[in-house]
């Protein structure tokens, strides 16, 4: 026979490597809607800032201005599941102070080594 249903020739038999697991997607919604501080906890921008703006007191868009911390355990799980590789410093990088460069009015100007190389042919 040209194809064989016995379990040894499966494909189904197959032990999955970590190598070879499906890769989970992120829910590209959800990551642009949520952001993740050094806490691990999410927090998100307030809705009602969009427009009709001229009819709400300052106080009101004021109070709206704040990003809001996600407190429900609940939703906090569900994002888990929708931003899997959103990782606990996901959206943080890293800088090391030693390849930065300052501008004299103290303002980051940039990193990296070829950054640093090209300051160093300028002087």
């Amino acid at each position: 026979r040209l194809f064989s249903s016995s379990s040894s020739t499966s494909w189904k038999s197959i032990p999955k490597s970590k190598a070879m697991r499906i890769k989970l997607r992120t829910h590209s919604g959800a990551s642009k809607r949520f952001f993740l501080n050094g806490n691990g906890q999410f927090k998100r921008c307030q809705s009602g800032k969009q427009h009709l703006m001229l009819n709400k007191s300052n106080r009101n868009k004021r109070d709206l201005k704040p990003m809001v911390l996600i407190s429900s355990r609940t939703q906090t799980r569900l994002l888990r599941r929708l931003l899997p590789y959103c990782g606990k410093r996901a959206g943080f990088r890293r800088i090391d102070i030693r390849e930065c460069v300052w501008f004299k009015s103290g303002r980051f100007q940039g990193i990296g080594d070829s950054l640093r190389s090209a300051i160093i042919r300028a002087k």
